[in-house]
């Protein structure tokens, strides 16, 4: 399904090669210049919110009179493939990242053309993932509901994983560290440590939406965590990474934390903890 979703998108973008888009054994010497080649390679198992990450090789070729032609088809390429977003026909979204050009340029007798390897690396959450059925953490949830009130209301916010079919525009928060330390005779800082990942629809709206983002947790100090009980999460250190990727790694990176007297029980599930001093 990945392939072909990125074999028709491939054809549709770009006019120049009239649709021609081969696999490696299906192309020749005789083959109707310009076209491009896909190839698949493996699976690497990455985060649990990304999944799994798959190369993938498109070669553009040229008939053998310039390199400018080669230049060209290439950059069209990258432009309409790279931060793309494609949905399958089963629904599971995925994002193409262009990782650059692998090797020199090259003549490939056997076909007849000038190439050269552009390599992309697919983003994607692995099928068949079992259903989340544990309740997510409570931070991260006031976190997203101060989120949706801040960004807008065309965004849609996730906590912990991207899901299948994910959206644009959209944030991701998720649990990177957790700590908690002891602050006085039965009073403790519980400290979270807070990943998240701003995915826009073009590259200015992202880092337009990180810098918004940014500066409300700047302004912020504070966000609550539950109204009704008058419990607030205090904001510390929030930094943004305008060159991380906004699927695998996430630009902005902060710590919540507040004090309590029952750490336990603001410990997240399904986390390694780590702890500092002692109970007395």
């Amino acid at each position: 399904m990945v392939r072909e979703t990125i074999r028709q998108k491939l054809a549709t973008s770009l006019p120049a090669i009239g649709g021609r888009v081969y696999e490696p054994h299906a192309a020749g010497a005789k083959t109707v210049k310009p076209y491009l080649v896909l190839r698949l390679g493996s699976e690497d198992d990455k985060s649990s919110w990304v999944n799994f990450q798959r190369h993938v090789e498109i070669w553009p070729c040229v008939a053998r009179t310039t390199f400018g032609d080669l230049d060209q088809l290439g950059n069209d390429t990258v432009a309409a493939m790279h931060n793309t977003r494609l949905e399958t026909l089963d629904n599971d979204a995925f994002t193409l990242m262009y990782q650059g050009v692998l090797g020199d340029d090259t003549v490939v007798d056997e076909w007849d053309v000038l190439t050269r390897c552009l390599r992309f690396t697919v983003m994607a959450l692995r099928p068949g993932q079992v259903p989340e059925t544990v309740q997510d953490d409570p931070w991260l949830t006031a976190l997203a509901s101060w989120t949706a009130q801040t960004i807008g209301q065309d965004w849609t916010i996730y906590v912990n994983r991207w899901p299948r079919g994910y959206m644009r525009p959209s944030v991701l928060w998720r649990l990177s560290g957790y700590r908690s330390e002891n602050a006085g005779k039965a009073i403790y800082k519980v400290v979270r440590q807070i990943s998240g990942h701003v995915l826009g629809r073009t590259p200015n709206d992202e880092m337009q939406a990180a810098l918004l983002l940014l500066g409300k947790l700047e302004e912020s100090i504070k966000i609550p965590l539950n109204l009704e009980d008058r419990t607030y999460m205090t904001i510390q250190n929030p930094s943004c990474d305008f060159k991380a990727d906004a699927i695998s790694k996430g630009q902005l990176t902060f710590n919540l934390f507040r004090y309590t007297s029952r750490p336990a029980a603001d410990v997240p599930l399904m986390m390694r903890v780590g702890s500092r001093g002692t109970i007395s």
